[in-house]
């Protein structure tokens, strides 16, 4: 529902959202929801933290996914 919510919120706030459903266990790093907003690409992963528990193989899953991708600065010209 987290998810759901998140979404509904960015698109409150003009971005363009949309959740990536993945029901297959996969090795490749998948985030949950994706969005846009001029030239911002933003990646959510969302957990539910409702057992109180963080399990460290997700934490480390996030870190494998933000380590596929760099970020660079664009510099723009007036």
């Amino acid at each position: 529902m987290a998810k759901h919510q998140l979404v509904k919120k960015l698109r409150k706030y003009g971005f363009k959202a949309v959740r990536v459903p993945v029901s297959a266990p996969s090795r490749e790093p998948l985030l949950d929801v994706f969005t846009t907003k001029s030239d911002t690409i933003l990646a959510f992963e969302v957990k539910d933290q409702s057992s109180g528990k963080i399990y460290l193989g997700k934490v480390r899953g996030l870190y494998v996914y933000m380590e596929t991708f760099t970020v660079q600065s664009i510099a723009h010209n007036p």
